[in-house]
């Protein structure tokens, strides 16, 4: 983005929803995930922002300065990049449970080290006739986690408490007294305070893994029954 390759970038070649994972259906009916150009065209404002702001440099800064990124266009592309990992795992567990594939089909993952997606040959499982692709457990969550609101309110409030005039507020009080003039005014205040502190961008970084790991933020067994059955697995046995 910053050395002006943001058009031929083959990352976002792959931004397609993959359904195999059975997650974030809402209603039943899943959508058709982003092209290549949607992709590029939606993260257009970051490239921008990316010459502006030297400490942008992690994939969860897409969903603080991008609007309505996060939940959908998040999880297809990092589906996409991490497939061939997702896959490793799902057979390895098929494996546990000595369950024979269904098939093989080629499927294509994103290669660190050539920059490029690469296919590779995987065997795959259905249930009811579907694909499927199996997920840590301790990686899903009900919401996402990375958002500016989080950043402005555990970042950026934090930090404006000790500027003049503000060292008598509480971070509620800084937060409630913020100019709301649009609906989407947290991603303009964290642009406009980032532009003017990029460090703050770079102390949100080191937080990430505290703010990662906090006990609330994973969901237990009983939570995952809620959110995939409806119901705890006890009541359904």
């Amino acid at each position: 983005m910053r050395h002006g390759h943001w058009g031929c970038t083959a990352v976002f070649d792959e931004a397609h929803e993959i359904n195999d994972t059975k997650l974030g259906y809402g209603t039943g009916y899943n959508g058709k995930g982003k092209t290549p150009h949607g992709m590029r065209d939606s993260l257009s404002g970051l490239c921008k922002l990316a010459n502006n702001i030297p400490s942008i440099s992690r994939i969860q800064d897409i969903s603080i300065f991008v609007e309505d990124f996060a939940e959908d266009c998040m999880s297809d592309l990092l589906t996409n990049i991490l497939r061939l990992p997702l896959s490793q795992f799902t057979a390895e567990l098929m494996r546990t449970y000595d369950k024979t594939p269904t098939s093989k089909y080629i499927i294509k993952s994103w290669d660190l080290h050539a920059h490029s997606w690469v296919e590779t040959e995987q065997p795959y499982w259905t249930v009811t006739g579907q694909k499927i692709l199996l997920v840590p457990k301790w990686w899903v969550r009900k919401n996402f986690l990375f958002k500016a609101h989080q950043y402005l309110y555990g970042v950026i409030i934090e930090r404006m408490k000790m500027e003049p005039g503000y060292e008598n507020l509480t971070k509620i009080d800084v937060w409630k007294n913020m100019e709301r003039d649009f609906e989407h005014w947290e991603y303009a205040k964290v642009i406009e305070y980032t532009q003017r502190h990029p460090d703050a961008l770079s102390d949100y970084h080191t937080r990430i893994p505290k703010y990662y790991n906090r006990s609330a933020g994973c969901m237990d067994d009983n939570d995952l029954d809620q959110a995939v059955y409806g119901r705890l697995i006890s009541e359904i046995a």
